[in-house]
């Protein structure tokens, strides 16, 4: 086929990339980014509540293929699943300081009814609307419940910080204790 040239960005599985994978990726030359749903820094709350089976070695490894061919690397994250604490939520932020993504996002798990997840949610006493419903939350709340979400919101406002600058990452931890002010409104 006639070569296009044009720039794209791809997902992928990181635990199922391969050398060959990784080398027919940057063989394109038009590759902007390769992005992957890391989801949970931690392997408990990744394989038992997101159900995604892949451990930590294989996302370093996969992110070192992709370095291997100068490929950048992106990761989505979240925080503020049902039973999750905080100590679980840090490792997210965590283990992104340590496969050093070019880019990443994070956001608030958010609630959807008749998912696995949604019920899982409601047993954690997720804000609900005026007719029973759960509403929609911002971009940095959650709509679950649970001992450590408060702190878990804060520790979400600081993600990116500690990613890209890994030493602020007991600084951040020890600020998380301390409420906001009510006047700032937010948790």
């Amino acid at each position: 086929g006639e070569e296009i040239g044009i720039p794209f960005v791809m997902a992928i599985r990181i635990e199922h990339l391969t050398d060959e994978m990784a080398a027919a990726i940057a063989g394109t030359g038009c590759c902007q980014w390769v992005s992957f749903g890391l989801e949970s820094g931690d392997e408990h709350v990744r394989r038992e509540v997101l159900r995604r089976r892949m451990t930590n070695e294989q996302v370093a490894r996969g992110v070192a293929l992709l370095r291997k061919y100068d490929i950048k690397v992106s990761t989505t994250n979240m925080m503020g699943f049902p039973d999750e604490t905080f100590v679980q939520a840090s490792r997210t932020m965590e283990f992104n300081a340590v496969v050093k993504p070019d880019m990443t996002i994070c956001s608030m798990f958010q609630p959807l009814p008749g998912t696995d997840l949604g019920e899982a949610a409601t047993a954690c006493q997720p804000a609900l609307g005026s007719e029973g419903e759960m509403e929609l939350f911002s971009y940095g709340s959650s709509g679950v419940h649970t001992p450590d979400i408060q702190r878990i919101e804060r520790l979400h406002k600081f993600f990116f910080i500690g990613t890209y600058y890994p030493r602020t990452i007991p600084v951040i931890k020890a600020v998380t204790r301390v409420p906001y002010p009510p006047s700032w409104g937010m948790p």
